[in-house]
């Protein structure tokens, strides 16, 4: 039991980033650029956790991925530029950021200002010993189940599929 919560604990950014990439495949199109933005946004966080609060260092990680986003989704919905060209200049222009905000130098995150919350993530899940989940899994299957309910039960997530099928389609649909 403690290897399946392991690969849970380890793997959780990756799950949630699977699952936004999902969408955009559901959605018809391709993201290219999702490893990158990752890493750019792994880059800020532990920049930002080191000098900042936590509070503000999430914010500011998630208006990075959601600029990126933001000008991916330009490109490909305004511009009708492919989402595979697009994205392809993306991960390029984000490699090339990712190296000049390191300079090539290696960061690491000051582990002991967050240790207790770490701790916390890591606690089984409700304080059950030896259960399958520990707090951290436990919200990625949050996640899951929260994008499969908006996908499959509200009017923009239907709107997800229909885009895919016939994009005309989905514009009446609305």
């Amino acid at each position: 039991m403690e290897n399946i919560r392991s690969i849970f604990d380890n793997q959780a950014s990756l799950i949630i980033v699977a699952i936004g990439f999902t969408v955009v495949l559901i959605s018809g199109e391709l993201d290219l650029s999702i490893g990158s933005v990752l890493t750019f946004g792994m880059i800020r966080f532990t920049y930002h956790a080191n000098h900042h609060g936590l509070p503000a260092t999430v914010l500011l990680t998630c208006v990075y991925g959601g600029l990126f986003g933001l000008f991916n989704g330009i490109l490909v919905a305004k511009l009708r530029v492919d989402s595979f060209i697009a994205s392809l200049a993306s991960m390029i222009i984000i490699n090339s950021l990712c190296k000049i905000v390191t300079r090539n130098e290696t960061y690491s995150l000051d582990i002991g200002k967050y240790e207790k919350l770490l701790d916390q993530f890591a606690s089984p899940f409700l304080g059950i010993q030896g259960g399958y989940l520990s707090n951290l899994a436990a919200l990625v299957n949050a996640v899951v189940v929260l994008t499969t309910l908006f996908l499959n039960f509200t009017r923009p997530g239907r709107n997800v599929y229909l885009v895919r099928a016939n994009e005309r389609t989905a514009w009446f649909y609305k």
